[in-house]
């Protein structure tokens, strides 16, 4: 492979070098193997930092997925099943955008609601009657049809 031919070029300019230098059979064995720790050392810092990676993606994964649900009967939504077909990043990815799109919806009610209140103050102030509306904003949030 090309992981393959890089590193025996590289090995073979290190030799090459050793021995311009002057350096013995043994002491090139030495830096040899210690060329090759240093290569080990590397990749396996590397794979766990891979593996730390997908770690924190399935968490987060997991994660939206409870958001997504909570928002969704929160909002009084059907759930849409994510595709599994898609890659661990493509899923987060998708699962964190969504959280996001009815973060927005439930802010946007919660707005349109606190609207509705205080136009229904305004107008029960000028007709002085009691409001028909829950003043608790801080409830769950509205229906579209309560919205409507």
């Amino acid at each position: 492979s090309g992981l393959q031919t890089a590193l025996g070029k590289c090995v073979e300019a290190a030799m090459n070098f050793l021995d311009n230098i002057g350096f013995g059979e043994e002491q090139k064995c030495d830096r040899t193997k210690a060329v090759f720790e240093h290569i080990q050392t590397l990749l396996d810092d590397m794979a766990g930092d891979e593996e730390s990676c997908r770690t924190k993606l399935r968490e987060s994964l997991e994660e939206n997925l409870k958001e997504y649900a909570a928002l969704c009967t929160e909002l009084k939504m059907d759930m849409v099943e994510i595709d599994e077909s898609h890659n661990l990043l493509e899923r987060e990815q998708t699962m964190r955008t969504r959280c996001s799109d009815l973060a927005k919806e439930k802010h946007s009610r919660t707005k349109r609601l606190k609207a509705f209140i205080a136009e229904e103050e305004r107008l029960c102030g000028v007709l002085c009657r009691d409001r028909s509306l829950p003043s608790d904003s801080r409830g769950p949030c509205p229906s579209l049809e309560q919205l409507a």
